[in-house]
């Protein structure tokens, strides 16, 4: 099931939504359930290689609305001038009432979900920042938060859309402890007009010594999970190589089954 929305909307929007989600998992053939654009808006394919600038967004009416009835502040004009301000004088309050904002709806919809599926792991696509503080400020995302309310994450490593190289995975991963499993996302493919059926900026080739390295070092940083995207950059060849460094690595760490629902 699809359903876009933005964080910045009414909890009532998000009730709906999980109301959605409950209704559909009660007949769903399902093994667990990831809440995906659980953030707020960025274009991170593009503004988070290196050199670009990420770009502040969402300071449309309603978001500001919901920001003055969390904060009581209240910005001194529309758009930019709104966003000037707010970055001058109120950058953290900012970050918190957006980071709420995203863990709130986490919170909700992982409570619908196991309410009526009992055990379901609940997890969540991360944006790739450089940490915890980036992450929080462009996207409203706070693993450590997430992890309170969510059975596992998957941060989204895309080196080669990321124009890094194949290590860049597990230096993403290492020294990021959390009660729950880090589900690195990698990438297997740079050939996006084979997946999309037109081009795409996916970065430089991949080819089997690189996808190799990216296991190899990938596996070796996490929890011995990994996510690939997409599946059909995997060939006969990949296949085999995923195989055999799956069958070195030690069984992946699972998601409790007996977590609270979270309130």
């Amino acid at each position: 099931m699809v359903h876009r929305r933005t964080p910045q909307r009414p909890r009532l929007e998000t009730a709906r939504l999980a109301e959605r989600l409950t209704t559909a998992l009660r007949t769903a053939p399902v093994d667990g359930l990831l809440l995906d654009f659980l953030r707020w808006p960025l274009h991170w394919e593009l503004e988070l290689r290196p050199g670009a600038r990420p770009r502040s967004a969402s300071y449309d009416p309603d978001t500001l609305r919901q920001f003055t009835a969390r904060t009581g502040l209240r910005p001194p004009g529309p758009g930019a001038a709104a966003a000037r301000w707010i970055a001058a004088h109120h950058a953290d309050a900012w970050t918190e009432f957006r980071t709420a904002a995203v863990t709130g709806a986490a919170r909700l919809l992982a409570a619908a979900a196991r309410t009526t599926r009992p055990g379901l792991p609940v997890g969540a696509f991360l944006v790739p920042a450089a940490d915890e503080t980036e992450r929080r400020a462009l996207v409203g995302q706070d693993a450590r938060e997430l992890a309170r309310v969510l059975d596992l994450l998957l941060p989204m490593a895309y080196h080669a859309i990321l124009h890094r190289d194949p290590r860049w995975p597990a230096r993403l991963l290492r020294g990021r402890a959390l009660p729950v499993p880090l589900v690195p996302v990698v990438q297997t493919t740079a050939d996006a007009a084979a997946v999309l059926g037109r081009p795409a900026d996916w970065g430089p080739p991949i080819d089997t010594a690189d996808f190799t390295a990216l296991l190899d070092h990938t596996l070796a940083a996490g929890s011995g999970s990994i996510c690939l995207f997409p599946g059909e950059g995997l060939g006969p060849d990949r296949w085999n190589v995923l195989a055999d460094r799956l069958a070195r690595t030690a069984p992946p760490h699972h998601p409790r089954k007996d977590r609270p629902v979270p309130r």
